[in-house]
């Protein structure tokens, strides 16, 4: 996104900018992005996975007016695509997670070439536990092909080699935020017992110790925004 963000002024008519800020979660282990990628099949279905990961530590920055900033600080999650924001870091992804979207829409012969299009390791490895298990009903086919799409997925191959194209990242803060102004260090809002708050505003959401939900960011969030 454009770092730009022009905000008119109603009462004087005069162009300003909005303060810039650097956003942070409070919270350790809650900074989640989530990819979204996308492909044509042979059957001419457009197949869409997301590919979500929790990171240790993440950071933006986002221009706010003050009314925005108000709202954003009392949210317990934020989706960083209600606002300008520009990407700056995110540090020691510690889980991902695949998901293919409305996997019972396809067919058998979709999903075999889904798993065939994830990783380089699919074929002779997976193709070897099908035979081996010699599995007969379509459910159970479709239940062993989708454990292989997940357990196999790689996001490098299906962009370089499966024909997947990557359409979208979504970033989401949960457990709420803080922002820290322009110039100022983000290590002077961290508190004794390794959050970070802004002064004023250290009262906690009621979330469990480093337990963060990997679907936060995925289709119920931003289905609004696909």
């Amino acid at each position: 996104m454009s770092q730009e963000n022009i905000n008119v002024n109603e009462d004087s008519s005069v162009m300003e900018e909005d303060p810039e800020y650097t956003i942070i979660p409070k919270y350790k282990k809650s900074f989640v992005e989530t990819e979204h990628y996308m492909k044509r099949l042979e059957s001419d279905r457009i197949a869409h996975m997301t590919k979500t990961i929790v990171w240790r530590w993440g950071e933006c920055n986002i221009w706010l007016n003050e009314q925005e900033k108000q709202e954003l600080l009392s949210k317990e999650i934020v989706n960083l695509i209600d606002y300008q924001c520009e990407f700056i870091e995110s540090s020691d992804g510690w889980t991902d997670d695949y998901s293919l979207e409305d996997e019972e829409h396809y067919t058998i012969s979709d999903l075999k070439e889904i798993v065939m299009s994830v990783s380089e390791d699919v074929h002779d490895d997976f193709n070897n536990k099908l035979e081996a298990e010699n599995i007969g009903d379509e459910e159970s086919l479709r239940k062993k092909l989708l454990e292989g799409i997940y357990e196999y997925c790689n996001n490098s191959y299906m962009e370089d080699i499966g024909e997947w194209d990557m359409s979208d990242t979504f970033y989401v803060i949960e457990g709420g935020c803080v922002l820290v102004p322009e110039g100022e260090n983000v290590e002077d809002y961290a508190q004794d017992d390794g959050t970070y708050a802004n002064e004023g505003n250290e009262s906690t959401f009621d979330v469990p110790d480093n337990v963060f939900s990997v679907s936060i960011a995925s289709k119920e969030t931003v289905e609004g925004y696909l």
